[in-house]
């Protein structure tokens, strides 16, 4: 039995070098351009969720449900934690061990970002596969199709971290091809399942035969786009499809792998909570919904519609126009009408103040305005009956 010659660990890290430095030294920009892009963009999307989480905290966390704060509490923590282990990595490559190229072929850690990744996405999907299964009237084919998805994926990337090479460099070899064929195949479902609860929330919203009523008819496509794009999650999915894209098409000769970890980004697509307000509001009809003639439903839908009306101030004056006095005849003491006295104090009466004696009730305002009052005048006859002339 021949033995096997003792281990040279100098001699194996001098040998990773020079594989490392043929590999990444000729072109550095292309190598190490997605390592920095990748942790620029973790670093913007932590920054994300931690303003939303402020935001919730301090204006919805009392009236949010347990679940919804256990699911909050627990994505920011396991990003935090992510956020944290990727600068670790990256001032492993860059910082403390620069110039070191070997340090690119240690798959330990990106088995560790994508364990993380999906720790973070798995309740997050669950959580919207369960919004869309309730959107779309909670169909059993919905169902059917994601349980298996997630439970595939979440189960992907724990076969990756224990089958994963802890330093690889052959990639012809069973255990590389095995990791590279895992990596790739958790990012197909992972994109699989992310188009699968983005259009179901597309349809719902979209299609006017669904439960859900998401847009009056006023609304503009301008608003309905953004609606759709934002509560869909339309951005995560695009930029999962463009990942999956860049990484079937990559021409470097090393693992795919590890430049998947660089884009491994926290997406911070968790639950919309009553703080991150959306520009409209769903409506789902369930069959027990109250009917539009009961008085609950019309509190619930009730509305406010103000009503503004311009007035002006009418004033009307009324003259009078006094004829000329003429004395009455007396057909006797118990049929006397106006005595003369009387006919000429009536007639000596000023017009206007009589005018306004008798007729300063009848002036009415409609309403106080800034405008002008109009006055509109009208005249009438005040007419002393004469009797007939018996002389």
């Amino acid at each position: 039995m021949a033995m096997q010659p003792p281990y040279n660990e100098t001699a194996f890290l001098e040998h990773l070098e020079t594989e490392a430095r043929s590999l990444y030294q000729s072109h550095q920009g292309l190598a190490f351009g997605p390592y920095v892009f990748g942790y620029a963009a973790d670093g913007f999307a932590f920054g994300l969720l931690g303003l939303q989480v402020l935001q919730w905290y301090t204006m919805s966390y009392a009236t949010e449900r347990r679940m919804i704060r256990i699911l909050v509490w627990w994505t920011f923590c396991v990003s935090t934690a992510y956020t944290i282990l990727t600068a670790r990595y990256m001032l492993n490559l860059f910082a403390f061990g620069f110039d070191v190229y070997r340090n690119f072929f240690n798959l330990s850690w990106v088995t560790t970002f994508f364990l993380l990744d999906a720790v973070i996405q798995t309740p997050i999907t669950a959580f919207f596969a369960h919004r869309a299964h309730i959107l779309l009237g909670r169909p059993r084919w919905f169902t059917m199709i994601m349980v298996p998805l997630l439970l595939l994926t979440f189960s992907t990337c724990f076969a990756l971290k224990i089958k994963a090479p802890r330093i690889a460099i052959d990639r012809l070899s069973e255990r590389s091809r095995l990791t590279t064929s895992l990596s790739l195949s958790w990012l197909t479902l992972t994109v699989f399942q992310d188009l699968v609860v983005s259009g179901a929330i597309c349809w719902s919203l979209l299609c006017k035969k669904s439960l859900v009523k998401a847009f009056e008819e006023t609304d503009g496509w301008m608003k309905k786009l953004v609606i759709v794009f934002l509560e869909a999650q339309a951005a995560p999915t695009i930029f999962v499809c463009g990942e999956t894209s860049v990484e079937s098409l990559s021409l470097l000769p090393m693992y795919t792998e590890s430049l998947c970890s660089v884009f491994q980004i926290n997406r911070p697509k968790f639950p919309r909570l009553s703080s991150y307000k959306s520009a409209f509001t769903v409506k789902i009809h369930y069959p027990n919904s109250p009917q539009p003639g009961s008085d609950r439903y019309r509190a619930a839908n009730a509305t406010q519609t103000e009503i503004r009306v311009e007035t002006e101030t009418i004033q009307e004056t009324y003259h009078l126009q006094p004829y000329p006095v003429a004395k009455s005849v007396n057909r006797g003491r118990s049929h006397e009408s106006f005595s003369d006295a009387e006919v000429v104090s009536l007639g000596q009466t000023p017009v206007e103040e009589l005018g306004d004696i008798l007729l300063h009730d009848q002036v009415e305002t409609i309403d106080r305005t800034d405008r002008i009052p109009r006055a509109r005048s009208k005249s009438c006859g005040f007419t002393l009956f004469n009797g007939p002339d018996y002389s």
